[in-house]
């Protein structure tokens, strides 16, 4: 029986959100909730370092795991992104293993061993309220395409050929991550690369990289790192993706039109939908954050609205980073890899620049826009909702690889931004003075603990519909106003 309903990061998708645009948006923490009378059946994972801890609603310790078990030791703390893999066949948002559903929890983990960065991918199985079991890992000494991962992986339904040991076809996507230093047993992990491996034992599916790299599907504009995390699609509704939007080390921005059920060699066709590096200083921004994607309309125009916002990458000059939406005037319409090859990429240049003195929105007709974020860098994905698109960006953020052996990453200053998606315009007074203004592109927030930290929506109340927004937990002033939930499909147990 195919799941009815998908849940990430204990946030219900589409089905039940129709405003939330795919994927769901990472939470600071992961419930789950099991079938069973005992009181306790709802448990809260988060984790410190290396340590996956799980507790009930109410904040009684139920267990922890030291994911260090999943990896061959470190010298420190290191970091962790899990998400969860939920198959709920019944979509009553529990999960039952005596009636086959399956919770699974994908981590991406980084740490330091003898000096040495290392990084890994793993699933734990936890279908089951008690403690995790680990169900497969591939580190990069096994596989050795993979270089310094910093973002979490991303689970999506995806057959390819004949490969999938995965009975529901699912896969863990990702870039290979960050570049590193090439030496005798690293040279071949540029980080240049997309991968997709088996959900159920990690085995790799697919790999798309630079000519001449040996992967399953060679890309002759893929040269530099792509470490953000993917954003996948499922554009005709037919249960597996067939669209993924990624960032690379470079800022440039990848389109892959993949078709389900092809084999490796012939699973995906991609190029650069726009390449936004700074002209005049080719190497001072990356992406790392996840591309944020929308279907707008217009009158009679529909397109993908693509926002991601751009980070130093230690090549750079103070002040060089941008917030970026590009408009895919092609939302449904599947590419070969010859339209690929013969269409223009976009640069930056294309895109019209708002700033604080220039209000007025971008038009229709152009291919996007992009507003400058001073000093601030982001690190994270952006949030459209009901047609406001809400960013942040980190004001003097640590160096990445500081990162890696922290037990908790160091406060840093935030500050949250609210546009219209379509013009850029300020759309909510966030600082709460009486008016939209430049100010609500880049109001700073209170120190928080995460240079991840993540803008959620909270679920709306009954009547009249209303929600809020929050960074992590932090609850912001103002949200934009959402439609009410309506039921997108219904179901009958004894129908044929």
């Amino acid at each position: 029986m195919m799941p009815r309903a998908r849940f990430v990061w204990g946030v219900a998708c589409a089905a039940l959100w129709p405003w939330l645009t795919p994927p769901c948006h990472a939470m600071p923490s992961v419930q789950l909730a099991y079938a069973s009378t005992l009181p306790g059946n709802r448990v809260q994972l988060d984790s410190t370092g290396l340590t996956l801890r799980a507790r009930d609603t109410d904040g009684t310790p139920r267990w922890s795991y030291q994911v260090q078990q999943a990896v061959n030791g470190s010298d420190c703390t290191g970091q962790l992104w899990i998400v969860p893999l939920l198959q709920d066949a019944n979509g009553d948002g529990l999960i039952n293993a005596a009636q086959g559903d399956r919770a699974r929890l994908l981590l991406s983990i980084r740490w330091l061993s003898q000096g040495q960065s290392h990084s890994a991918v793993a699933a734990l199985e936890l279908s089951t309220p008690g403690p995790p079991q680990l169900l497969w890992r591939q580190d990069d000494h096994q596989l050795v395409s993979l270089a310094d991962v910093v973002v979490a992986p991303t689970a999506a339904r995806l057959r390819i050929g004949q490969l999938n040991h995965d009975s529901a076809q699912w896969v863990v996507l990702l870039g290979a991550g960050l570049p590193r230093k090439a030496t005798a047993t690293s040279s071949a992990r540029s980080g240049a690369q997309v991968l997709a491996l088996d959900a159920q034992d990690g085995r790799l599916l697919w790999r798309a990289g630079p000519t001449g790299s040996g992967a399953d599907q060679s890309f002759a504009s893929m040269q530099h790192a792509i470490a953000a995390a993917v954003t996948v699609l499922d554009t005709n509704n037919d249960g597996q993706i067939d669209r993924l939007y990624v960032g690379d080390w470079n800022a440039a921005l990848w389109r892959f039109d993949f078709t389900p059920g092809a084999p490796a060699t012939l699973l995906a066709a991609g190029g650069v939908l726009a390449q936004l590096a700074d002209p005049a200083y080719p190497l001072s921004r990356g992406f790392l954050a996840a591309a944020d994607v929308t279907l707008l309309r217009q009158g009679a125009q529909q397109w993908f609205n693509i926002a991601l916002g751009s980070v130093a990458t230690g090549l750079s000059v103070a002040g060089k980073q941008s917030l970026f939406v590009v408009r895919d005037r092609q939302p449904y319409t599947t590419q070969t890899q010859q339209q690929f090859d013969a269409r223009l990429a976009l640069s930056a240049p294309d895109l019209p620049m708002l700033n604080d003195s220039s209000l007025h929105g971008i038009s229709n007709a152009a291919p996007g826009w992009q507003l400058p974020l001073g000093q601030g860098q982001s690190m994270t994905r952006a949030l459209t909702l009901g047609g406001v698109l809400l960013f942040t960006q980190v004001l003097s953020p640590p160096p990445l690889e500081s990162l890696a052996c922290r037990n908790r990453q160091p406060q840093v200053q935030v500050a949250v931004g609210a546009v219209s998606a379509v013009t850029g315009q300020p759309a909510l007074d966030l600082n709460q003075d009486g008016r939209n203004d430049a100010q609500d592109r880049a109001m700073q927030i209170t120190a928080v603990d995460r240079v991840d930290a993540a803008l959620t929506p909270t679920p709306p109340t009954a009547e009249p519909h209303t929600a809020g927004c929050q960074l992590d937990d932090t609850p912001l002033a103002a949200c934009p106003a959402l439609p009410p939930p309506r039921q997108l499909y219904w179901r009958r147990d004894d129908a044929d």
